[in-house]
């Protein structure tokens, strides 16, 4: 054996020979080129933990490399050799560390967006029901298994997010293709389901449907909607909202106070939260626009959401969560229906005789930039807070964030939904509060629910 510093002139200079020999590395002390009759290759030398052999090969050698391929070689050698040095001294294996990533890289490959729906589309032809499996899949072929529609076709499945979903949904409408919107919706509603099945659920590591923060009338009618509440309406809506458990209820009032989207809001983290200036900070890529989006938080939500975090000890980071703040909730689509069927008895109890119009939450959104530009909020102010971007030499020009003007707004539109109902104001809204709302009382603790 002999203990020489490897250079590539030296490995070149090893002359073969029927019996294998060794040459350490001073460098790297075990690290070993082994020079045989036909190959030169670089072995790892020490004993591994669970192994019997004190030889491991690293890599071979190129025959008629250049210079600077041998260079590379020996210094990729070297690398690995000092890592295998240190994963040793921790009483690891390399070479099993490296069998468990290759196959986590395989498994990750394997399981993009792309390929389990390619797997997916393979058992629609054998499902009951399958009348129109074979147009179904040419159509979703089109849509989902396009890298120019589907900006997450290569995602790991497990990372696809309701944002994505609902851009891919939000083109196909701006395409004006509702029915396929509809079928797309449908079928990405099965496919999530067929994951999440025993046996793919482990293997794929989705725990949510991201359809289900998605609601069927947003994409599944035909026409553009207007919908928007009306005051009487949103008393009814405040009237129960105002009385639910966590998280619903105060997901619901954030909702309403704010004018996000459903999803945005449901993903709300603390970390995103500053309580103290009132801010709420959404990330680009939680948004729709892609870009992030700042809110002014109003004095009645920062009062709830401070009283959330004091009161309800949720070690995670989301605010909404049926986990501690571990996991974000689903089951939306019960919970809008059970909302839909209390605030339809609320509204009957105030209104006798007077039916109420199907809702959708997407509806809150809508109503609220309806209702600011009613309270005369200048409309470049509304459009911020609904996070639609500025246009023109507006959006190169002013930079200014207008936190103050939406803050100002959002209070009003607060103050004015906090109006509508003769109940009184849940216990998160303190008296020492500036919106001095009178004949309002207690209607429950949430820290309690």
């Amino acid at each position: 054996m002999q203990f020489k510093v490897l250079t590539v002139a030296l490995i070149e200079a090893a002359k073969p020979s029927s019996k294998e020999y060794e040459i350490r590395d001073l460098r790297v002390p075990k690290l070993a080129l082994v020079v045989g009759r036909q190959r030169k290759s670089f072995r790892f030398v020490s004993r591994m933990p669970g192994a019997k052999s004190t030889r491991h090969l690293i890599n071979e050698y190129p025959r008629g490399a250049s210079a600077e391929e041998a260079v590379k070689a020996l210094a990729e050698a070297r690398e690995i050799a000092a890592q295998w040095t240190d994963q040793v001294k921790l009483g690891l294996n390399p070479k099993q560390l490296a069998n468990q990533k290759r196959m986590h890289e395989a498994l990750v490959v394997r399981a993009t967006f792309r390929s389990v729906f390619t797997d997916f589309l393979e058992t629609l032809p054998h499902r009951k029901r399958a009348r129109t499996a074979h147009k179904d899949i040419r159509l979703l072929t089109r849509e989902l298994l396009d890298e120019d529609r589907n900006p997450f076709l290569n995602k790991p499945i497990e990372t696809v997010a309701v944002e994505d979903i609902e851009r891919l949904l939000d083109a196909l409408l701006i395409r004006q293709c509702q029915s396929t919107a509809r079928i797309v919706f449908w079928q990405l509603n099965k496919f999530f389901r067929w994951i999440r099945k025993q046996g793919r659920l482990k293997l794929y590591n989705v725990h949510v449907n991201p359809l289900d923060f998605l609601e069927r009338e947003d994409y599944c009618e035909s026409g553009k909607r207007d919908r928007h509440l009306s005051a009487a309406e949103l008393r009814s809506v405040w009237h129960v909202i105002a009385k639910f458990g966590y998280p619903l209820g105060p997901y619901y009032v954030m909702l309403l106070f704010t004018g996000q989207r459903k999803s945005e809001v449901a993903g709300a983290r603390w970390s995103e939260i500053d309580l103290v200036s009132g801010t709420w900070t959404i990330p680009g890529h939680r948004y729709k626009t892609g870009t992030a989006q700042l809110v002014a938080l109003p004095e009645p939500l920062v009062q709830l959401l401070t009283h959330l975090r004091a009161h309800r000890g949720n070690s995670g980071d989301l605010v909404f969560s049926h986990t501690g703040g571990a996991t974000q909730m689903n089951g939306f689509s019960k919970a809008v229906a059970r909302l839909r069927k209390q605030v339809a008895l609320e509204f009957a109890k105030q209104n006798p005789g007077v039916a109420l119009p199907h809702w959708v939450l997407h509806d809150w959104r809508r109503t609220t930039r309806t209702r600011l530009a009613a309270l005369g909020v200048p409309i470049h102010v509304a459009k911020l807070i609904m996070g639609h971007v500025k246009e023109g030499m507006d959006k190169v020009y002013d930079q200014y964030t207008y936190l103050a003007q939406m803050r100002q707004a959002l209070e009003r539109w607060s103050k004015y939904i906090m109006s509508l109902s003769e109940e009184l104001l849940p216990a998160w809204f303190r008296a020492k509060s500036n919106l001095k709302l009178p004949g309002h009382q207690n209607m429950g603790d949430w820290s309690n629910a």
